[in-house]
């Protein structure tokens, strides 16, 4: 399997995000995992790391994680509104980045809401090793 380069998990539940972690160590599928407590220290992340560069004349996002987990119920900004300003932030390359929206049960109004943006998958937590291997598998 493939390595991802690297991986951002936005979630306000810390035992959500060591389970998540735990799952991808184990898995040995990233070269890195990042995490953040909230949409906008995430948006703040990305800001910082995910160099702009030119090349050719066009302008292409360098370092950037390969797949984002990104939790839709937190304080401050939720994963939601984390995707308007993400894709308003990096509207060129908003689908280079892969997202997955984490919930804790399956609400059909955010299952709509979730289809507007462009995101590999919306799945229940926990993050499970077989959940992981369903999303790499939408990657390829």
């Amino acid at each position: 399997m493939k390595k991802l380069n690297k991986v951002l998990i936005v979630d306000d539940d810390q035992a959500s995000i060591f389970l998540t972690q735990m799952v991808l160590e184990e898995m040995r599928i990233t070269n890195e995992i990042h995490t953040a407590d909230t949409g906008k220290d995430a948006l703040v992340f990305l800001e910082k790391n995910v160099a702009l560069i030119s090349r050719d004349d066009r302008t292409e996002p360098a370092e950037q994680p390969n797949l984002i987990f990104l939790d839709i119920n937190m304080p401050v900004m939720d994963g939601f509104e984390f995707l308007d300003h993400f894709e308003k932030m990096h509207a060129s390359h908003a689908t280079d980045f892969h997202v997955v929206l984490l919930t804790t049960s399956i609400n059909e109004r955010d299952v709509d809401k979730a289809k507007k943006y462009n995101v590999v998958s919306y799945m229940e937590k926990p993050i499970t090793e077989e959940k992981i291997n369903i999303v790499i598998l939408k990657l390829r």
